[in-house]
């Protein structure tokens, strides 16, 4: 050990301090590495659900189109779309759920092009709108709208998030 090979003394030894510092630092930079590391696999999570937004990005404005011209809101149209359970004799393609049900791509679903891939992540968006509308009105405010960006990594100042909404508003034709 270091320690017998020092010289024994009645104060406090220099060296011995030294080596307790340099511990503390070893594992503060221990922790540190933890905590970037752990912050780094958070980033790429959150990276891949965007990215898997973006893919869906086409079919979800054709649905926002949908939804506007029957004059329904999107929540519906997306229930509409979803899977159904398989009917007895049916030979479509079938998914098998935790209960052993079988499910399959409902008929509209079908007849408007819409996969079942993109619904998951249309569905996704849906319920991280729904968790950042902290006051349940089927609107965000620039508060919620900046939480809700950073949560895909998409950082705005409180400055920038309302002119980028604006932008937004005014590219879809809302004056």
């Amino acid at each position: 050990s270091v320690y017998t090979t020092l010289p024994e003394g009645s104060q406090q030894m220099w060296l011995a301090d030294q080596l307790n510092v340099f511990t503390y630092i070893t594992i503060l930079g221990a922790v540190q590495f933890g905590i970037v590391q752990h912050c780094l696999v958070v980033e790429a999570g959150r990276g891949r659900k965007r990215n898997g937004l973006k893919q869906a990005q086409e079919k979800a404005k054709q649905m926002i189109a949908t939804a506007k011209e029957e004059r329904v809101s999107l929540q519906k149209l997306v229930q509409r779309y979803e899977a159904v359970e398989k009917p007895e004799g049916s030979t479509a393609p079938n998914a098998e759920n935790a209960t052993g049900q079988l499910f399959v791509t409902s008929e509209e679903a079908v007849s408007q092009d819409v996969r079942e891939s993109d619904m998951l992540f249309i569905k996704y968006s849906m319920k991280i709108f729904q968790a950042f509308d902290g006051n349940d009105s089927d609107a965000l405010n620039p508060s919620e709208v900046r939480k809700a960006l950073t949560y895909f990594n998409i950082y705005l100042s409180s400055a920038q998030t309302p002119k980028v909404m604006c932008m937004f508003l005014r590219d879809s034709g809302f004056s």
